[in-house]
């Protein structure tokens, strides 16, 4: 496959060149297709780690597979490009870790694209799907994903805006409410504090960590492009780091299962609950979280992480690429 440019930007709803990871796409049958990813060597928000994890952080591949479900929606199945999609439910599991270390080069990435299902709305037309990936990285399955989403037209989705922000007893303009500072970069393995998109965690009234989603608009991966609610993106971060602030420096995610039941917005403060209880894990855990607004669940996930090896963690750098003589 072609990795020599990127798709049109538009395709995978980015502004940023930068932020557009995939390359090429081409149809295998009706129901399968291959999206060609470039993995940068170095990302603003995925390769910021205070202690490496050994490779290419896994949510990049969520995101990588995000994009490529518009690919295969906008290319393949001509939905327009006007459409806004609503993420509903996200599953991810590292297959092969040892797939994911860093080269001396981009990493090359095939993403096999496949529909299990497809929504149709009350005129038949398709209004969704329900796609399952795999990234394959040097002929082997390094990450699987799962999506599943649907899109409705700019009319439709104004109203459903309407109606909730109104339900919540808000006004039709979103805007920004006070939040905390944000917790230390170290506390949640992260070097620039851009990145930190929780508090400083506290314990709720059951005992468990929790923490107030910090949503920077000028953060340039997670807010791209204006939007006018919390990215998903964006929770299932804040998630990842109250669990890594909960456990400590030396884990990395291995398994992501997320559920999107509310829109999530800007004016009311989002907070991020974990449910870790019971002696600390050795080599792996499971994390229930959830986000928490005005009284709603409004995403429901459950991580899981396994602890980095500290050989890994002494030696995992980017190697160095060879001198080559002029």
């Amino acid at each position: 496959m072609d990795f020599s440019r990127t798709l049109d930007k538009a395709v995978v709803h980015r502004v940023a060149v930068a932020e557009v990871f995939t390359t090429a796409a081409e149809p295998v049958s009706a129901d399968e297709f291959r999206i060609a990813v470039q993995v940068p060597r170095h990302h603003g928000l995925y390769s910021d780690v205070r202690r490496p994890t050994g490779g290419h952080d896994p949510m990049f591949f969520l995101e990588a597979c995000r994009q490529s479900y518009y690919v295969v929606a906008h290319l393949f199945h001509d939905v327009p490009m006007g459409r806004n999609f609503i993420l509903r439910d996200v599953n991810l599991r590292v297959a092969d870790a040892d797939r994911l270390a860093f080269g001396e080069t981009p990493t090359e990435a095939v993403v096999h694209a496949t529909v299990k299902r497809r929504l149709r709305n009350r005129e038949r037309a398709l209004a969704g799907m329900l796609m399952a990936f795999q990234v394959v990285i040097d002929g082997g399955i390094a990450v699987e994903c799962e999506i599943n989403a649907s899109w409705i037209t700019a009319a439709e989705h104004e109203a459903l805006r309407t109606k909730s922000r109104e339900s919540l007893g808000l006004r039709p303009t979103p805007t920004a409410c006070p939040v905390p500072p944000r917790a230390a970069a170290e506390l949640v393995n992260r070097r620039s504090p851009l990145n930190v998109v929780i508090s400083e965690p506290r314990m709720d009234e059951e005992g468990g960590p929790l923490a107030v989603l910090i949503a920077d608009t000028t953060h340039p991966s997670l807010f791209d492009h204006p939007l006018d609610h919390l990215p998903g993106m964006l929770e299932v971060e804040a998630c990842r780091q109250l669990a890594l602030a909960t456990l400590g420096a030396g884990w990395r995610l291995d398994t992501l299962s997320a559920r999107f039941r509310e829109f999530a917005e800007f004016d009311l403060p989002a907070h991020c609950v974990t449910d870790f209880s019971g002696p600390r894990p050795v080599e792996a855990v499971r994390v229930p979280a959830k986000v928490v607004q005005a009284g709603r669940c409004v995403l429901e996930a459950q991580l899981g992480l396994v602890a980095v090896p500290a050989d890994s963690a002494e030696f995992d750098q980017v190697p160095m690429a060879l001198v080559a003589s002029a």
